[in-house]
């Protein structure tokens, strides 16, 4: 009977009987397809943040993800609570603000572009 294995990342013990250790690492053991969810996990009153989750605690792809917002919320409940009314309030606002980074990299290398052409 197999008693189980230590946990690569914390050194805790993963039972044999236990698909993942508490910190969200996956033996090898363990032959399944994870799908990431990277939304914001927070909820309120069983309805769930609209905002991709942009943070982590974990290094792994099945970690917990957060908002900018709710991130820095953790911990102030009251603060959360009015960030996710914000957001309720404001989406369609808040997702025009966030800038794809693979977008405005690609502006910037097409004005360098330019500039160097224009002074040739």
């Amino acid at each position: 009977m197999s008693k189980g294995e230590r946990c690569r990342e914390c050194q805790q013990w993963i039972a044999a009987s236990d698909l993942k250790c508490s910190c969200g690492f996956i033996p090898a053991r363990v032959n399944e397809c994870v799908q990431a969810d990277h939304n914001c996990c927070y909820q309120l009153q069983g309805q769930r943040c609209k905002l991709p989750g942009s943070i982590s605690h974990s290094t792994h792809v099945n970690g917990t993800w957060y908002c900018s917002g709710h991130y820095r919320s953790l911990g102030n409940p009251k603060e959360g609570e009015e960030w996710f009314h914000y957001v309720e309030q404001h989406f369609d606002e808040i997702m025009d603000q966030l800038t794809d980074w693979r977008r405005k990299l690609h502006q910037d290398n097409q004005s360098i572009i330019i500039r160097r052409k224009t002074n040739e």
